[in-house]
């Protein structure tokens, strides 16, 4: 049975519903909140803002995509997060998570591991003409099948 005409439920209704939990007022205040955190020495993973605030990081990804100003603090917070993530990976000689602050670093270690993945797939080409040619060459009886030993002068 559908709802009376002028019930505020009812299906024609489009406002209906509970209200936003996050408003933009809200989500504009932990844009504030978040840059200030990010300014804190201590903090250094992204999450733990969402973690410490008690709610999920998920909204974190939500509200960058509802809110320009939480789509700056979010950026400014990644940007300062990776210089001192970076500062600390240089000052201990350990580079491991750098690459996720650090948009040019990560396109580098691509780039690297692509060039020893590329090196290493020439290398085993390589190897493997060799070893044709070699085999080739033995089936031709251009090389002789002589074990080292007897190849040693006495």
């Amino acid at each position: 049975m559908p709802a009376p005409k002028g019930n505020k439920y009812g299906y024609q209704n489009h406002n209906a519903g509970r209200p936003a939990k996050w408003t933009v007022d809200i989500i504009e205040k932990e844009a504030e909140l978040f840059a200030e955190w990010a300014d804190k020495p201590d903090s250094m993973i992204l999450r733990k803002f969402a973690a410490d605030r008690g709610y999920g990081h998920k909204y974190l990804y939500e509200w960058r995509e509802k809110s320009e100003a939480f789509r700056d603090a979010y950026e400014y917070a990644q940007t300062i997060i990776g210089c001192r993530r970076e500062m600390e990976c240089f000052e201990k000689m350990t580079l491991r998570y750098a690459p996720m602050y650090d948009d040019e670093l990560e396109s580098f270690e691509r780039a690297r591991e692509k060039f020893k993945s590329d090196l290493k797939k020439q290398e085993e080409k390589e190897k493997v003409m060799n070893l044709a040619e070699t085999a080739k060459k033995l089936a031709e009886g251009g090389l002789s099948q002589q074990p080292e030993d007897s190849l040693q002068d006495d």
